[in-house]
């Protein structure tokens, strides 16, 4: 048994190396090319028409909004990856891992942009009457195969289990410097997720939509008087990201150094896990939302990435490197990394930022993990599927307070890698779908937009 667990493990450290780097980042940037680098391009548009408009209060009456579907796919990806993920790669990858983060995130973002335009392309109504959509529907239905949709479908039930079980441990982890058990927390945690999933979808959206800009202004400006509190060594933390970045980084006090393979690694990896670029389960969420036009829904996946890394994990990753704990706890102790370096820097009330920030980001990661696990089983085996499939996750919720954390994490990128191949097989078997689609809504649609609000305007 020690021995396939090894091998799985030494899979996975591979294969998220360069491998994945070339798939991703390489991928991603012949992709940009071809639909003309709009994440880039058309930011300005993207920011006005996502998170603008919400704030300007435009929203459609009936079914689920862009913004609710943006905030139940953002629960997924605003988790532990931002507390606890961004600890990993630095405590394995050195500061180094940040770039690559960011690198995934600048250039992949695209891949989470051409994953929600073919879903909401394939999306289809279930029993219920609601929209269900993903990989596992464009992957059978926009391609001549059937099995890497059902395949997608299979590997993402068990990984989404394991990610949740990271998920609990890494509130556990974090609440036992509250002198909280592990058994304690993972109990209240289990019973307050499964009220909720039990409510559907619409109460499952009810929540995220409430709870993630909440908890998202909470946890951003702890990290802001952490990094404020140790200005002083802001410009040696920037400064290690990018020359740890091409060289690794040497080994300094509990820090035991990491090779420039292994920067790469963690970096990529965790920007992977965190921002779901390239895997494209959240674009189950995204099927939900009631737009006219997939690609009015898809330029929220870019907005999603680019807060979800570029803004929420860059504060993580600059919190710790400037606390300096990263150089002097061991790897075995990247779990609870955050927590102290709130904690030395804002005294108690560091800890308790840091122990109810990860409390309502796992809550909400775990309520659609669930809901995604649901739609899987539904895929594959339909509505009784679904309800077998909830209740087990539920039940299982609790073995996250007792595996290792480390372990766990590892386990989770051996399948994430699995669904991540086949997600861009799809994507890149698919791409003049999305390319024609792109070009019609920036032909016609956003074009006819634009013009109406300069008449209203004017």
């Amino acid at each position: 048994m020690d021995a396939f667990v090894n091998m799985i493990l030494s899979i996975a450290n591979f294969m998220w190396g360069y491998p994945m780097l070339i798939l991703l980042v390489g991928g991603g940037i012949v992709i940009t090319i071809g639909l003309g680098g709009i994440q880039f391009v058309k930011l300005p548009y993207i920011l006005k028409n996502t998170i603008g408009q919400s704030f300007s209060g435009k929203s459609k009456a009936e079914g689920i909004s862009s913004f609710q579907a943006l905030t139940s796919a953002l629960a997924t990806t605003l988790g532990s990856g931002n507390i606890i993920g961004v600890a990993f790669a630095i405590a394995y990858g050195g500061p180094g891992a940040i770039f690559w983060m960011w690198m995934v995130g600048l250039i992949a973002s695209i891949l989470k942009y051409c994953s929600i335009t073919l879903a909401l392309k394939y999306r289809k109504k279930n029993e219920q009457g609601e929209y269900v959509g993903g990989p596992m529907y464009y992957l059978s239905e926009g391609t001549p195969f059937k099995w890497p949709g059902k395949l997608y479908a299979l590997l993402l039930i068990p990984s989404l289990a394991l990610g949740a079980s990271v998920q609990v441990s890494s509130l556990s982890d974090t609440l036992l410097t509250l002198n909280i058990p592990k058994t304690v927390s993972a109990l209240v945690m289990t019973a307050l997720i499964s009220i909720i999933v039990y409510g559907g979808i619409t109460r499952i959206v009810k929540v995220t939509e409430k709870m993630i800009p909440i908890m998202s202004t909470i946890y951003m400006l702890g990290c802001l008087a952490v990094i404020v509190l140790n200005i002083s060594e802001l410009p040696a933390a920037v400064s290690s990201i990018f020359l740890g970045a091409f060289a690794g980084s040497s080994a300094a006090g509990g820090f035991g150094g990491a090779t420039l393979a292994m920067v790469i690694r963690w970096g990529v990896s965790r920007g992977v896990y965190s921002s779901d670029a390239g895997n494209g389960s959240s674009s189950i969420a995204h099927s939900n939302s009631n737009v006219n036009h997939p690609v009015e829904q898809a330029i929220w996946g870019i907005f999603e990435v680019f807060f979800d890394t570029i803004v929420v994990c860059s504060f993580t990753a600059f919190a710790i490197l400037t606390s300096g704990v990263w150089q002097t706890m061991g790897a075995d102790e990247a779990g609870s990394m955050t927590a102290i370096a709130f904690e030395q820097t804002l005294g108690a009330a560091g800890n308790y930022i840091v122990s109810i920030s990860l409390f309502l980001f796992a809550i909400s990661t775990v309520i659609v993990f669930i809901y995604y696990g649901e739609k899987m089983a539904e895929f594959l085996f339909g509505s009784t599927g679904a309800k077998i499939t909830r209740f087990t996750y539920c039940v299982l919720l609790f073995m996250g307070s007792v595996v290792s954390l480390g372990v766990l994490l590892q386990f989770v990128d051996f399948m994430l890698l699995l669904m991540v191949s086949l997600n861009m097989f799809g994507i890149f078997f698919m791409f003049k779908q999305v390319k024609a689609l792109t070009k019609d809504y920036f032909g016609s649609v956003a074009a006819q937009s634009e013009l109406s609000d300069a008449g209203r305007s004017a």
